[in-house]
């Protein structure tokens, strides 16, 4: 084989992920393993494949060294055999959402700063930014989160909803119902939608 006969890290790499592809888990996740010294980009499938499993711990320490890389590459590796921008992106966007519904909120809001620092048009870090900000209590700082997201992308209907929902809890209710009702016209089967509409139009006296 190509890595039997020329063992470099990305034949190791390649060959991990498509022995996981063919269901052989151990032996790709091996491969893996064995890439790492030579290509240290394979911290990234494999920290992505650990925390799909559920070895959450380790596979976020795979992707923090991702993102160590990045920041300080180290010596005698070629742009290919390292992690690139994509990567450490696609690395914080899981670490995020591992530390969402782990409910640490603080981190994940710091996760979503950090993506949206490096990729500003990032619609659904925005978004993740208003709903950990919501959850520690900066109810205004979470609703220039969410505009910023349905500014980026008109088309999200979650971001809508959770920023009718910011609104309403911030009593700006009128406001609350016009994105209310634009959730619900992008996204009609959200009953989280059509709840905040019914909330707000009940308080204006308008069924």
């Amino acid at each position: 084989t190509a890595v039997e006969g020329w063992p470099t890290g990305v034949t190791q790499s390649l060959l991990g992920k498509a022995l996981l592809a063919s269901g052989a888990h151990e032996e790709g996740l091996a491969h893996l393993r064995a890439a790492i010294p030579l290509a240290p980009r394979a911290h990234y499938d494999l920290g992505i494949e650990l925390v799909d499993e559920g070895k959450l711990d380790e596979g976020l320490e795979h992707l923090q060294t991702v993102i160590a890389i990045w920041t300080s590459p180290p010596a005698g590796h070629l742009p290919s055999d390292l992690p690139s921008r994509r990567d450490v992106i696609s690395a914080r966007e899981l670490i995020g959402r591992t530390f969402t519904a782990e409910r640490r909120w603080s981190e994940a809001a710091d996760q979503s700063r950090l993506i949206l620092a490096m990729d500003p048009s990032n619609a659904d870090a925005a978004d993740r930014l208003g709903i950990g900000l919501v959850a520690t209590g900066k109810l205004d700082e979470a609703i220039a989160a969410f505009r910023r997201a349905v500014a980026i992308d008109p088309t999200r209907g979650a971001a809508e909803r959770n920023l009718a929902n910011a609104l309403f809890d911030h009593r700006e209710i009128g406001e609350a119902a016009v994105h209310a009702r634009r959730a619900v016209a992008i996204s009609p089967g959200d009953p989280g939608a059509h709840d905040v509409l019914g909330r707000a139009l009940a308080l204006q006296n308008r069924f």
